[in-house]
């Protein structure tokens, strides 16, 4: 079998990157092709020693660039939405370099699965398993830094955004 397995980040050590790669290994071990995209790649800086061997695709770093906002909508800056406008972008364009040839995907945190969304519009009928790792909402984040120090402020305009 011929598995995409997609990973916002694979520049850092994480619990995400390790469970995916580890994955990665065991099923090369069973015989299947793993091919990993992501958008943002350091293997020195990831597991070095699971990526090993691994064919490792990445949108070239000019694509991954947040756009600059004209000064007029620096409010809108801290609402964090450019910063979702631009991953969906940078989502798309990534489907957009995958293979075709794939039998399954395997989306492992919020951006993949966008990327896996925008693969199955050139390619219908592929399964697609998401690795559910982290929440994909913000509101999450803003929880779980409140857990951690109650004097943790957000403003109300970016907790509804």
């Amino acid at each position: 079998m011929r598995i995409a397995m997609i990973l916002r980040r694979l520049n850092v050590k994480g619990g995400t990157q390790r469970q995916a790669l580890s994955l990665a290994v065991e099923l090369r071990k069973k015989g299947h092709e793993v091919v990993l995209y992501t958008l943002h790649f350091s293997p020195e800086n990831c597991y070095p020693h699971l990526l090993k061997n691994f064919t490792v695709r990445v949108l070239p770093k000019d694509e991954t660039e947040s756009n600059k906002m004209a000064p007029y909508y620096a409010g809108l800056a801290k609402t964090g939405l450019p910063d979702v406008w631009n991953e969906n972008n940078q989502a798309k364009k990534l489907a957009a370099i995958m293979d075709d040839d794939f039998d399954v995907l395997n989306p492992h945190d919020q951006v993949a699965y966008k990327v896996a969304y925008y693969y199955k519009k050139y390619k219908k009928d592929i399964p697609s398993v998401w690795n559910m790792n982290d929440l994909p909402l913000r509101q999450w984040g803003y929880d779980r830094a409140r857990g951690c120090d109650e004097n943790f402020h957000q403003p109300l305009i970016k907790r509804v955004a």
